[in-house]
């Protein structure tokens, strides 16, 4: 561990990050939780989002073992017969008539769970993650799949920015493909460890078939990034986002140092500022956001920890860690007592809910797995 630098942050940020995530913790028996869950905090009341759930483990993990625990059999409890991971849990979308059918989320518990499950080293427990993961990806591969492609479709938050142009089946972004990709990873090198060698070979063959399909059909060759792909229309969606950078996931090939090039540009993504912007401040769709969550608008500039923690795990993956260190110095800095859902890109100023659990677990997992400068255990989760 290094020692402590106020430069980063101080004790107290750190003590109130904690007190955050403490506060959006809500009881028991919610939507299939037989125990207590988390919110996302503020205005999203006590509901649990599986999305921002998945997110404040980051933290909880090393605040509280046992609560983690609880977020798997939670997990499991919300998990619907078919496999699907509700979006939220009231898992009513009558607001929203583009959406057609039940949908999911960004599914970034295929990391935590499994983060979690390796810390447990208990088999049981990873077996138990193993029947999450099948069950929910046998949903994204025969409700999501696009057969002509092999890539993977999403609506709504099942990817951000958030798809609201039309159905499933229409558009393939970088950041759903790449996380279930994930999914097919992990899954498969748990069904290894627990001695399940048939279900790691299939769910092997299926990340081989995902890895192909992304490498083969989101790179734009002439803008050097991965952009979404339109299904109907065979084209690619003319946008670069921050999930571009998940591409760090994929094969090098030439392609890391063309995306290097957008991450560390400053009139790109913001680099040397306030990074990452969510949508590339040459991209005609930037803007900036003040005031309450709007929607699409808030991922279409704005700094979120979400963006900023995946690139700094994909940058990790591909060896990069000059850069993830970088980012995650800069991540800290940025959000450093100023726990908001999202930042203005020019001033830093926290818009949204102020006290937002997925954006203070984030700032707690990177001093702790990227810094080095708190020690795994010497933190608790104060619980009435």
């Amino acid at each position: 561990m290094q020692e402590w630098n106020d430069s980063y942050c101080t004790l107290a940020e750190v003590n109130d990050a904690i007190a955050v995530i403490a506060e959006c913790r809500i009881p028991e028996g919610l939507a299939g939780c037989p125990y207590p869950a988390y919110s996302p905090g503020g205005l999203y009341g006590e509901r649990w989002w599986s999305l921002d759930y998945a997110l404040t483990m980051e933290a909880v993990k090393w605040l509280d073992f046992g609560e983690a625990l609880a977020f798997i059999d939670n997990l499991e409890g919300m998990q619907k017969e078919d496999g699907r991971i509700p979006l939220y849990s009231d898992d009513n979308y009558r607001p929203f008539p583009f959406i057609r059918e039940p949908v999911g989320s960004l599914p970034k518990f295929f990391q935590v769970a499994f983060d979690i499950a390796e810390m447990s080293g208990d088999a049981n427990v990873k077996r138990k993650v193993l029947g999450i993961f099948q069950r929910n990806l046998d949903w994204w591969f025969k409700k999501r799949l696009d057969s002509g492609t092999g890539l993977i479709t999403a609506v709504f938050e099942e990817t951000f920015i958030p798809f609201t142009q039309g159905w499933t089946g229409l558009y393939a972004p970088v950041d759903t493909n790449v996380q279930v990709l994930v999914g097919c990873w992990n899954a498969a090198c748990l069904a290894k460890e627990i001695g399940a060698l048939d279900a790691a070979n299939v769910l092997g063959g299926k990340a081989h078939e995902l890895e192909k399909a992304i490498f083969s059909h989101l790179w734009d060759e002439a803008e050097g990034c991965y952009m979404p792909y339109l299904v109907k229309e065979k084209r690619l969606h003319n946008c670069k986002m921050a999930s571009m950078f998940l591409g760090f996931y994929l094969p090098d090939m030439g392609r890391h140092k063309r995306l290097l090039e957008h991450l560390l540009d400053p009139n790109d993504f913001n680099w040397g500022a306030i990074p990452l912007t969510t949508v590339s401040k040459k991209d005609q769709i930037f803007q900036t956001v003040e005031g309450n969550y709007n929607g699409n608008p808030s991922w279409s500039g704005s700094v979120w920890a979400l963006s900023n923690d995946a690139a700094i795990k994909a940058l990790k993956h591909a060896g990069l860690d000059k850069y993830a260190k970088e980012l995650a110095t800069a991540t800290v800095k940025a959000f450093r007592g100023n726990y908001a859902e999202f930042l203005h890109p020019f001033t830093g100023d926290g818009h949204g809910v102020k006290r937002y659990a997925w954006t203070a677990a984030i700032f707690l997992r990177i001093l702790i797995e990227e810094l080095h400068l708190l020690e795994p255990g010497s933190m608790k989760l104060p619980l009435n």
